[in-house]
């Protein structure tokens, strides 16, 4: 091939390459399959791997203890992250006349784990309902939870 012949191939190849990535994947199914690759696709984008942020608050004053907002989680693990450092106890939470049950207490500084919280998952929504509660908070401490 002459060098004149060499560059218009390369152009035209190019141009296919180009022209391939431009047209959008072309899919036959029946509406059966459509609707549970709809779910397939949504599971892929709503749940890329890694913890997950469930829940960001500012601890506040409740009773003799200071405490977050209540997050929800799908169980598994649990990863709380504090701004400052304290002995923090992880509850689950019930709403109604149920008791709030202890799941355990860590001393965090930076982040812990709960690992194995599934067995708190109930109720209609499939999740388990959680907060943190610590004795002290004298500076404003944010808690982060990730799922």
């Amino acid at each position: 091939m002459r060098g004149s012949n060499k560059m218009k191939w390369k152009q035209f190849c190019l141009f296919f390459i180009a022209l391939m990535f431009m047209i959008p994947p072309v899919t036959i199914a029946s509406a059966e399959s459509a609707e549970s690759a709809e779910l397939v696709e949504a599971e892929v984008v709503l749940s890329p791997p890694g913890w997950q942020q469930i829940g960001r608050s500012l601890l506040y004053r409740s009773g003799g203890y200071f405490r977050n907002e209540v997050v929800y989680s799908t169980g598994g693990d649990l990863k709380v992250c504090s701004t400052r450092y304290g002995n923090f106890t992880l509850m689950e939470y019930d709403p109604g006349t149920n008791r709030d049950e202890v799941v355990s207490s860590k001393w965090i500084s930076g982040c812990e784990i709960w690992e194995d919280i599934g067995r708190f998952v109930d109720g209609d929504n499939n999740r388990a309902e959680f907060y943190v509660i610590t004795r002290s908070a004298e500076h404003p401490t944010f808690i982060t939870t990730y799922d």
